[in-house]
């Protein structure tokens, strides 16, 4: 009888063991996906395309990895110091990016950052417009 009870705690006790690393593992940084990093066009193992920007007069022209938002495309001129290009920008949990701000240039009452595709007013926010090869972007403040 006090071979069973001690076998049944022993029992108790492995599964315990085996539950909570099981759950340490799980929850560790090690199980965790990792944030997709900036990788450059040598590095990643997609194509590439090539998309223009427009702004303010200035034409910035770089191929982006193919499945790339307007926003991506920015955030890449922006981060590539020898373009000369930043923006500004709010994020809203339900509706995306929100450019407020191009090359110094802010929005103003009644007078916001709109941008074009391929002549066409964009219907979608920068961060969920797919980009595709040879897109011209065109931003104005209307």
């Amino acid at each position: 009888m006090k071979n069973k009870k001690n076998t049944k705690i022993i029992l108790i006790i492995c599964l315990n063991i085996v539950l909570f690393t099981s759950v340490y593992f799980f929850n560790s940084k090690l199980f965790q996906p990792s944030p997709t990093p900036s990788l450059s066009m040598d590095e990643a193992n997609t194509n590439v395309i090539n998309v223009s920007l427009e702004v303010l007069g200035k034409s910035y022209q770089t191929e982006v990895r193919e499945e790339g938002t307007v926003y991506d495309f920015m955030k890449s001129l922006n981060d590539d110091k020898k373009n000369n290009f930043n923006f500004n920008y709010k994020e809203y949990p339900s509706l995306g990016i929100f450019v407020d701000g191009i090359n110094g240039v802010k929005n103003e009452p009644n007078k916001y950052w709109i941008y074009y595709v391929n002549g066409k007013e964009a219907e979608v926010g920068v961060s969920n417009y797919i980009l595709k090869d040879g897109d011209e972007i065109l931003w104005k403040q209307e």
